[in-house]
């Protein structure tokens, strides 16, 4: 039922118009560089799903080569049921008898069906299946997709069972093995020609094809021909399903034990527990060679994206490589003609918590590209961005220590002792944390079009031209603070001069440039208290 090989259940914006096609279709699509979108796809599933044809292109690919990507719908067909060691309930999203794998479902044993009163109903739409957890980064509730959208089903398992983190469930709902720790979180990084779905799936699965060997030569043990769908062998839940001689490079996982069950038309999900991960403990710190995920130099394990996401020193690391290894190659190699660094991620914060879902898309202009290919130039460039980066949070202290003066009226003869950098009311202190943020704001969005300026101007022209900008945004924060903040009617005049005066006393000290902006000429506090 829903037999992906078979059924056109797959919504796509082709040359000729909006189309629906087959799994193998698609593949042969991508393929020819005809699939321009997807009609069904969202935001946070877009990066799951290329990462799951392109592990199944290369690995089909790595059992019948061919010197061109086919476009022949068949060849896909066959590969597909090749991977799938000629079970085809393994391509059915909905399968009745549950003794056979389903798609990104395993197969029940005869334990499983003796206690099926374990397998508890866990979602009835395809958005209770989604990564439900990140609904608070892109302002989507759950529960709301039909339950009759199949494809909604389709994205949604594919999603769920490719980044999903660890769940809780006192230990029995286990993430996948491609993170840093069961409360890690698997982010999918890649220099990108192109963003368009064929050119970016014709690149990377050539790439993958080519690199494949290395990662077998890495010394991680997998199979030339290993197990590539890990849903087509039972799983004891008891155990790991696989060691790592039991697994190519690309296996896909399938990290839930989880089964779409129909009933009366209306389909719901199932799920038992699982004591281990459905790969081997040797996985725990998400070093598996995959070519999309980070690894950091000194613990060698998996990068792990917090909120706020892909961050400019985050951003900064992967491009320049400080402390992140060069063993992803689709992060490695940085071809002159790859002008996009493109990452998402399902930030995680702590046990049983996300923190929202994070995507970049950064473009790189040619002469910065140039520079990052070069050694001498690259290092340059990457000296360039720390001092950036230090420059943004030297300024945002100083704004910070001008804030906390300004809000608690200056220090005078009754506070003697007082503490600046110290505030002493919780409400300071999340004003203080919006300011911060709106001074984050202010930088962020233009720090690399500024270090992209030092690939053609002397660094020294470029960081004090980016020293001004910091120094007059921050002063126009000050500034609206001033005008906006209710200050006590017997202090404002003191809180606003001495504010002041440290700011520029503090710039001076660190030997940093004046504001260019003047200083403001009326006072309109909206509110001022006794």
């Amino acid at each position: 039922m829903y037999d992906l090989l078979t059924d056109p259940l797959i919504g796509v914006h082709t040359p000729e118009g909006v189309q629906r096609v087959t799994l193998p279709e698609l593949l042969a699509g991508l393929s020819a560089g005809k699939i321009n979108g997807y009609t069904g796809l969202r935001a946070h599933q877009a990066d799951p799903w290329h990462v799951f044809l392109v592990q199944l292109a290369a690995s089909i690919q790595a059992r019948h080569p061919t010197a061109a990507l086919p476009t022949d719908p068949g060849y896909w067909r066959d590969g597909l049921l090749d991977l799938a060691e000629g079970k085809p309930s393994a391509w059915h999203l909905v399968w009745e008898e549950v003794t056979q794998p389903a798609f990104m479902q395993h197969p029940w044993t005869d334990t499983d069906k003796d206690e099926s009163s374990t397998f508890k109903v866990t979602a009835t739409s395809p958005d209770e299946l989604d990564v439900v957890m990140t609904a608070r980064g892109h302002d989507i509730k759950s529960a709301r997709t039909h339950n009759s959208d199949i494809e909604a089903w389709l994205f949604a398992i594919v999603t769920s069972q490719t980044i999903s983190p660890y769940g809780g469930g006192k230990g029995t709902i286990h993430g996948v093995v491609r993170m840093n720790s069961g409360i890690g979180s698997r982010c999918i990084v890649a220099w990108v020609a192109d963003p368009h779905p064929s050119k970016r799936f014709i690149r990377e699965t050539q790439r993958s094809i080519r690199e494949r060997s290395k990662i077998l030569e890495q010394g991680f043990k997998f199979r030339q021909q290993g197990v590539c769908l890990t849903w087509i062998k039972p799983w004891n839940r008891k155990e790991n399903q696989f060691t790592i001689e039991d697994l190519e490079p690309f296996f896909i996982e399938s990290c839930r034990f989880i089964r779409l069950v129909s009933t009366n038309g209306e389909i719901s999900v199932r799920r038992a527990p699982t004591r281990p991960q459905v790969g081997p403990d040797s996985f725990r710190n998400g070093n598996v060679g995959d070519p999309w995920l980070p690894i950091v130099s000194k613990t060698q394990a998996a990068l792990n994206i917090k909120a706020p996401g892909f961050s400019p020193q985050i951003i900064t690391d992967l491009v320049f490589f400080n402390r992140i290894e060069k063993h992803g190659f689709l992060l490695a190699e940085q071809l002159d003609d790859y002008g996009f660094l493109i990452g998402s991620v399902l930030a995680s914060d702590g046990n049983c918590k996300t923190d929202g879902f994070y995507h970049i898309e950064l473009p790189v202009p040619p002469k910065a590209r140039l520079a990052i290919i070069n050694k001498q130039s690259r290092e340059t460039l990457g000296h360039l961005a720390q001092q950036l980066l230090a420059d943004a949070k030297t300024v945002q202290q100083i704004l910070d220590t001008a804030l906390v003066l300004l809000s608690e009226g200056g220090c005078g003869p009754e506070k003697p002792d007082c503490e600046p950098e110290k505030p002493d009311f919780e409400r300071v202190k999340a004003w203080l944390a919006n300011s911060r943020k709106d001074f984050s704001r202010h930088w962020e969005a233009q720090f690399f079009p500024a270090l992209w300026r030092g690939a053609e101007e002397a660094p020294e022209a470029v960081r004090q031209g980016w020293q001004q900008y910091l120094i007059d945004g921050a002063q126009a924060l000050l500034d609206q603070a001033i005008e906006r903040l209710p200050l006590p009617a017997n202090r404002t005049w003191r809180a606003i001069t001495q504010a002041q005066g440290v700011f520029r006393a503090m710039l001076h000290k660190k030997e940093l440039l004046r504001p260019q902006r003047n200083r403001i000429e009326s006072l309109t506090p909206e509110e001022a208290t006794s």
